[in-house]
């Protein structure tokens, strides 16, 4: 389950291509890329032209736009691997893989949404704009 674990939002279990695609951390990961969606980010990002639904479902769509946002990462040369999948973060304050030794899609996720969007994702548990599943569980899984 999706759940916030200070200082970021946290997945319980991977999403992409052939993960474990929770409801709720797939609505998570969804929630962050789709308000990252139309802003001006710091780094290169070919967004996808099918718009991304914020809806639970681990489609090709969701696989196209994290591995977009993980592209877009690395070309401008933050230490990510652009494999499509968005792990879960073992430690609160754990930044970095230990296989490949970059950091997390997820840090990255958790932290451009927080500098874009600060009052929102102090909220998400109780913003109103934010998917009912997803909201109700970040309200029982505070950790």
């Amino acid at each position: 389950m999706a759940h916030q674990r200070r200082p970021f939002y946290n997945v319980d279990a991977a999403v992409g291509r052939y993960q474990t695609n929770s409801v709720d951390d797939v609505l998570l990961v969804q929630t962050f890329l789709s308000d990252l969606a139309p802003v001006h980010t710091i780094f290169v990002w070919e967004r996808p032209t099918k718009p991304l639904i914020v809806n639970g479902v681990p489609d090709e769509n969701l696989y196209a736009w994290i591995k977009s946002y993980q592209d877009g990462l690395k070309v401008s040369g933050y230490p990510i691997t652009n494999d499509g999948i968005i792990n879960t973060v073992p430690g609160a304050i754990s930044s970095q893989t230990s296989i490949t030794h970059t950091k997390y899609t997820l840090m990255y996720l958790n932290n451009h949404h927080e500098s874009l969007f600060p009052e929102k994702w102090r909220n998400l548990p109780n913003d109103p704009t934010v998917h009912a599943t997803l909201r109700k569980s970040l309200q029982s899984n505070k950790k």
